[in-house]
């Protein structure tokens, strides 16, 4: 341990330093690990544009039985609408399937920036003269985790 009585610089939670070429992260973790997400207008815009594709997928589909049941009464008129609520239906699913896998990959870029800024903190408390050592063991893991 290096015994210079000069403060060292912590960067903040989710803080990434110049080298790193990141941006911030979006959640910020505690020491418990837990993250607590953003809650700007970003967020709530994301929210309310979610429903919004859902009130408007019910809407066309209603829409579309309304007219076929009155255009037909007849058995065509059911099979469009039963046709509508098919293509329809998908493209809503498909939609929310998009959405999600988008903020599970978010939160996993998050996550990486997180245990990076960490890292980076521990980094700075180290000794220079056991920076040799700890670069290997370094290296020799990531072989490891490669396979």
């Amino acid at each position: 341990m290096s015994t210079s009585s000069a403060p060292v610089p912590v960067p903040g939670p989710g803080a990434v330093s110049a080298r790193s070429g990141a941006s911030g992260s979006a959640g910020v973790s505690g020491g418990d690990g837990a993250t607590t997400q953003p809650s700007g207008k970003l967020e709530q815009l994301k929210i309310i544009g979610g429903l919004v594709a859902l009130g408007a997928g019910l809407l066309a589909l209603v829409v579309v039985v309304i007219v076929a049941l009155i255009v037909k009464p007849d058995t065509t008129g059911g099979a469009i609408a039963t046709s509508a609520t098919g293509v329809i239906g998908s493209i809503v699913g498909a939609y929310f399937g998009v959405k999600i896998g988008s903020d599970g990959t978010q939160k996993a870029i998050d996550a990486q920036q997180q245990e990076a800024t960490k890292a980076q903190v521990f980094a700075l408390h180290a000794s220079p003269a056991d920076a040799d050592a700890v670069l290997a063991h370094a290296k020799e893991l990531i072989a490891a985790q490669r396979g």
